[in-house]
């Protein structure tokens, strides 16, 4: 499960964050934010924590800009 997680994050990163800067803090919202597995190959990634709100179902792009 790790690696399909591990892999799942890599081509988030490759295919949509493509050349964009990902800089601290990150807040992991929505309903994948509840797959634990999903969330630590973030942060194993991005080699920085990645919060989840406690409310992350249910909030929108609080603070989200493009850089």
């Amino acid at each position: 499960m790790a690696g399909l997680c591990a892999a799942l994050v890599t081509n988030y990163l490759t295919n949509v964050a493509r050349g964009k800067r990902i800089l601290p803090p990150v807040l992991f919202q929505g309903g994948v934010a509840a797959n634990g597995g999903i969330v630590e190959a973030f942060r194993r990634s991005l080699g920085f924590p990645v919060e989840v709100p406690e409310h992350f179902r249910v909030m929108g792009a609080w603070g989200a800009r493009a850089s």
